[in-house]
């Protein structure tokens, strides 16, 4: 269905006719404004899939990511400007994302902890709309505080979108 310019899906028809009922002209221009200013996370989740906030519930690890556009600040770090992203809590340090790479539905990760010293290739995969899957690549230099020491995180991790 084509409605104002924009190709809906037999899915998204319930949500867009809900939206589209006006009464008079100005009621149409209201509903063109909300459709087209929604905040629907689905619809960037199958646009933009390795963008938004992520969440490892089981390690209580965060990952920020925008591979489309170089506009995220590391808390603490904002000196060193826009980054593609950034993981922190859960693990020791926050970690940057240095050099990545999109193909198909796996991202490739290059992240460098925040004080240079390690680095660690990630291949991030997207399973679903929200669930992503987390593979070190090449070892694991990932590490998390256990008491006065530091051990390593698993290989392998399952984040969901937030």
């Amino acid at each position: 269905m084509l409605l104002f310019g924009i190709t809906a899906t037999a899915a998204s028809h319930n949500r867009l006719t809900g939206l589209l009922r006006p009464t008079n002209a100005s009621g149409i221009a209201t509903a063109a404004h909300h459709l087209c200013h929604r905040n629907d996370s689905s619809v960037v989740a199958a646009q933009r899939p390795f963008e938004g906030h992520f969440f490892s519930k089981e390690l209580g690890v965060h990952l920020h990511l925008n591979l489309y556009e170089e506009n995220l600040f590391v808390p603490g770090s904002e000196f060193l400007g826009n980054v593609h992203g950034y993981m922190h809590q859960g693990i020791y340090g926050t970690w940057m994302l240095i050099k990545h790479e999109i193909k198909g539905n796996k991202a490739f990760l290059r992240f460098s902890n925040d004080i240079g010293s390690d680095s660690q290739n990630i291949e991030f995969e997207q399973v679903s709309d929200s669930v992503y899957h987390l593979r070190t690549v090449n070892g694991n230099a990932l590490r998390k505080a256990v008491g006065r020491k530091l051990v390593k995180v698993p290989d392998e991790m399952d984040f969901r979108r937030q």
